[in-house]
This record gives C-alpha cells, structure tokens and sequence, in this order.
C-alpha cells in the first residue's frame, strides 16, 4: 500500500535530512505534535521506505579520501547479463562511492574517493581493467568540491500543502 505523504510528513523529513540525530522531542516541538504521534509518523515513513537508513556524513579529507573522481565507463557489450554482472563487480569496489547505470557516452558513471593517484592508479589498474566487458574508461579528477549535499529538496511537497514556500515553524 502506498503512504499518501502530507505537509507533516513532509517537514518531519527536513528535520531529519538536516540531522538524523534530532531528538523526537525537537521535532515533535518544531512541528506542534506529540512526541508519540511524531514517532508513528516517523516509523510509518520508514515501513514505507520515505527513510531509506540513516547515517553519518563523514569527512573525506580527514579520513585520507582527498582525490574525487567521476569516472565512465562503456561496455562493449550491452546484453542484460553483462550489464548486471558489471553492475556486481563495480559495486563490491570500496572505492566507488556511488555508481550509475547512465544513458549517452557511458553506460556507468562511478563517483570515486581515493587517497591520491597513486591509490587511484591501482584502483584503475587492479580493479577497474580487470572487468572483461569494459571498453572504454574516462575519469574526471575534481579540482574544487562546490557542493557536497545529499539533500533532497523537499520545497514541491510544501507547495503541494500549502500553496507556498516551505515554513517549518
């Protein structure tokens, strides 16, 4: 059965995009509910995977991760099986951090974070040569990282209730 999200749901997932760690206490402060209906709220949006996990966002500069790459790659072969067994093998790298099945140049797009080149380097040469069906590799080093935000914009949902801007008060 699929959840109908309304303008409560919508500001209970702000506050916990913004911090995951936010006490039911605040939220259910912030959005004038008790606490025990914010918490059957909140458990109702993760049955219903509105919240997929939560977790911490760590910095990539303090754990030796410096070096941020995109990366794409083609297949020489675009059969179903290939794909999918692609897919597994780049998904078990540790150093990809994100990995797309995109359309255009590339069939995937890898977000990677390494130490530096040479960790990037054997990555390339022992992880990323070694998938059989890859024809093409093209890596876009980051100069200077903008934005680094998970955020999903949530201003639609509060439009959707209220006919205007988000107010979280």
């Amino acid at each position: 059965m699929c959840m109908q999200l309304d303008e409560i749901d919508a500001k209970i997932l702000f506050h916990l995009q913004k911090n995951a760690k936010i006490p039911i206490k605040e939220i259910s402060w912030r959005i004038h509910l008790s606490q025990s209906a914010t918490l059957a709220r909140i458990k109702n949006l993760e049955e219903n995977q509105y919240i997929q996990h939560y977790a911490a966002v760590l910095n990539k500069s303090k754990l030796n991760k410096k070096l941020i790459s995109f990366t794409g790659l083609q297949l020489r072969a675009h059969a179903q099986d290939n794909l999918i067994s692609s897919s597994r093998l780049i998904s078990e790298f540790p150093e990809v951090i994100n990995c797309y099945i995109v359309n255009g140049g590339f069939d995937f797009l890898l977000h990677i974070a390494v130490a530096d080149m040479q960790e990037y380097n054997s990555f390339y040469l022992n992880a990323l040569l070694k998938i059989k069906n890859i024809e093409t590799v093209r890596t876009f080093f980051v100069i200077d990282e903008l934005k680094d935000d998970n955020s999903v914009d949530l201003s639609n949902l509060f439009k959707m209730y209220s006919g205007k801007s988000l107010r979280l008060d």
